[in-house]
């Protein structure tokens, strides 16, 4: 159960800093780039801090 919350979390913080990045949801350009780089960033450093 924890893990599963974790996970939400995680990709919560993720989308917000993809959305505040510019990216749009259902839409994919290479020109957003950032924003994918955004989402995993945060994702990947969020999973730690709960642990």
């Amino acid at each position: 159960m924890f893990n599963c919350v974790q996970y939400g979390i995680s990709a919560y913080f993720a989308l917000q800093s993809y959305q505040v990045t510019g990216g749009v949801i259902g839409d994919f350009q290479l020109e957003s780039l950032f924003a994918y780089l955004s989402y995993a960033i945060v994702y990947f450093c969020v999973i730690p801090v709960y642990v």
